[in-house]
């Protein structure tokens, strides 16, 4: 294995375990709109 592709390999995995890490952050933001959102739609006579 060359420098290159060891390079190529650390660099794909920080990246995979940034993408991990900037999912867990969105999901944690996203989940209590999305959960708003889905108790609104199906509780229109109830609204916010």
């Amino acid at each position: 294995m060359s420098s290159l592709e060891a390079t190529l390999l650390l660099a794909m995995n920080h990246g995979m375990r940034h993408a991990r890490a900037s999912v867990d952050a969105g999901r944690e933001v996203v989940a209590p709109t999305v959960s708003r959102f889905t108790r609104v739609l199906l509780q229109p006579e109830v609204g916010c």
